[in-house]
């Protein structure tokens, strides 16, 4: 009996173990997570689809910058950029043309009822023409000329004037003299204007543009030849062949402006227009049917003609030559040729 009691008692604790509720306990949590509802092969997958989702990229604005024509023209315009570290005496400048007589300066100055357009004073022993521009030498030079036929005179060490008008040219020869004849007082002021004024190639000074009647040209422009920025940044060849009165004119006053240095070098002979010596070649053809053949350095040109039997080698400045190079590329009937083939 006693047994059986215990039995029951022991049944009775499980019993009441079995029926009892448990005590919920509210956990807190500082940071909450979200947890998703998808399966985590499904939330993987998305996730992974957010990852490849690019951002929207930002609205594009128009550029203010406009770009160049060409890569050729970029080129070129970047070349003749200054580098920082280049002084500003260094930037290369277009190119200049020399300039032909100022009108104004002879205004109102008349030589046997003609306007005068040019007067110039002759250094024959330099073969050289200085232009005259000051009014005082230009007033006292033509009336003594209006009382003096012009004259030729055969010397190496001549001196005198040459007087350009609407109506042609006017040339005078005169001995090295001094005295108070017309000739003394000419021959004096003529050695004074040689010393005031820059000097010109003779027979450059000498033409008369309006009777030439072709230029004919070749030779290398380009970085090294020239001034003047050109589309190409390589060296290019130029080739001319003309008859077009505008080019013409622009060639001849060029040439009329070119100054050049004292005590050329004569060569008793003419120029073989063949000579493959120079980095350029010229040809001027006259009405008269008198050739010009020049040939041309980096710093100077050598002159002949076809009824002269010396040529005349003068100095000129790079940059004038420079400069002729950009003129006889930039006439309208100029041939620019690649790879330097004229």
């Amino acid at each position: 009996m006693k047994n059986l009691c215990s039995i029951f008692l022991v049944l009775l604790v499980i019993l009441a173990a079995c029926t009892a509720q448990p005590e919920t306990e509210e956990i807190m949590l500082d940071n909450p997570v979200e947890f998703s509802i998808y399966e985590p092969e499904q939330q993987s997958k998305q996730e992974s689809e957010k990852e490849q989702t690019p951002e929207p990229e930002p609205e594009s604005k128009p550029s203010d910058t406009i770009p160049p024509l060409n890569e050729d023209l970029q080129a070129a315009s970047e070349s003749s950029q200054p580098a920082e570290s280049q002084s500003p005496q260094q930037t290369i400048q277009p190119a200049q043309m020399p300039q032909p007589p100022n009108s104004n300066t002879y205004e109102g100055i008349i030589y046997r009822e003609k306007a005068v357009t040019a007067i110039y004073s002759l250094d024959k022993a330099n073969r050289s023409y200085q232009l005259v521009t000051d009014q005082v030498d230009i007033e006292e030079i033509i009336p003594l000329l209006e009382h003096l036929e012009p004259v030729s005179l055969e010397s190496k060490d001549a001196v005198g004037f040459l007087v350009f008008t609407t109506e042609g040219k006017f040339a005078w020869y005169l001995s090295k003299s001094t005295g108070t004849d017309p000739v003394g007082i000419l021959s004096d002021i003529s050695q004074r204007c040689n010393k005031k004024y820059s000097r010109h190639a003779q027979w450059l000074a000498y033409m008369s543009p309006e009777n030439l009647v072709k230029v004919e040209f070749g030779g290398i422009g380009g970085p090294g030849y020239t001034r003047k920025t050109w589309p190409s940044t390589e060296t290019f060849g130029i080739k001319v062949d003309t008859s077009d009165p505008d080019d013409l004119l622009t060639v001849a006053l060029f040439l009329k402006g070119l100054t050049v240095g004292a005590e050329p070098i004569i060569i008793d002979d003419s120029i073989n227009p063949s000579s493959p010596a120079g980095l350029y070649t010229m040809r001027l053809t006259f009405k008269s049917g008198v050739v010009y053949n020049i040939l041309g350095y980096n710093s100077g040109l050598n002159i002949g003609s076809s009824d002269m039997k010396e040529s005349i080698l003068y100095d000129c400045s790079e940059t004038q030559i420079q400069a002729m190079r950009d003129m006889m590329a930039g006439l309208k009937t100029a041939q620019l040729i690649d790879n330097n083939v004229w």
